[in-house]
């Protein structure tokens, strides 16, 4: 069932706990202007996409898609699983979890299911305060984005942007990819929420 999309385990705590609603995915390859939604036309296999210069970009998922998570995983004894986002570095037997990357994550392991509600295109910049929040900072800028505040509780201040922590943290996972901050890629945004495994 749907299709899988990968997580931080600081992510995963996000929505856990119901912070986190949207994701931004890089557009590849990146398109050299304004993308335009087609939803008809004369050519059908441009209906519900997106377009540039003739070229067609298909967004990862779309509206109503199921998406499960991989997230940084563990089978420990007894057939049962892990999850790195739970804080748990012990299992039930007393052995320390060796945890495997989110990326090879089987289906059969996913606990987390999320519902596709919207998915868009635009700038990364253009990210408001409230999509911000919505990508799971409530307020708060994660201490990877500031090592230098690490450790310092309640250091956030409000002297930065929360779409600008944001983008600190934006370019720790894709400023050496070449689609940091300041390149201001296009990226889709996806927007969901969290559902039973069976919906």
């Amino acid at each position: 069932m749907g299709k899988p999309i990968l997580f931080s385990t600081e992510m995963v705590r996000a929505i856990l706990e119901g912070r986190k609603t949207q994701t931004r995915r890089v557009v590849k390859p990146q398109p050299e202007g304004q993308l335009m939604y087609c939803y008809a036309g004369s050519d059908h296999r441009d209906h519900n996409k997106w377009l540039y210069g003739g070229k067609r970009y298909t967004p990862p998922c779309h509206g109503d898609d199921i998406l499960w998570v991989r997230e940084t995983w563990a089978m420990v004894s007894g057939g049962l699983y892990e999850y790195k986002a739970d804080g748990t570095e012990i299992d039930h037997l007393g052995n320390i979890i060796k945890w495997k990357p989110s990326i090879h994550m089987p289906r059969s392991a996913a606990r987390l299911f999320l519902k596709v509600k919207a998915v868009r295109v635009e700038r990364l910049q253009e990210i408001t305060e409230e999509d911000a929040d919505a990508e799971g900072f409530g307020g708060n800028c994660p201490y990877d984005a500031f090592p230098e505040h690490k450790g310092s509780p309640g250091w956030y201040d409000g002297s930065i942007s929360i779409p600008e922590c944001f983008g600190e943290l934006w370019d720790s996972i894709y400023s050496k990819r070449g689609y940091g901050w300041e390149v201001n890629p296009w990226v889709w945004v996806i927007e969901f929420e969290k559902v039973a495994a069976n919906d």
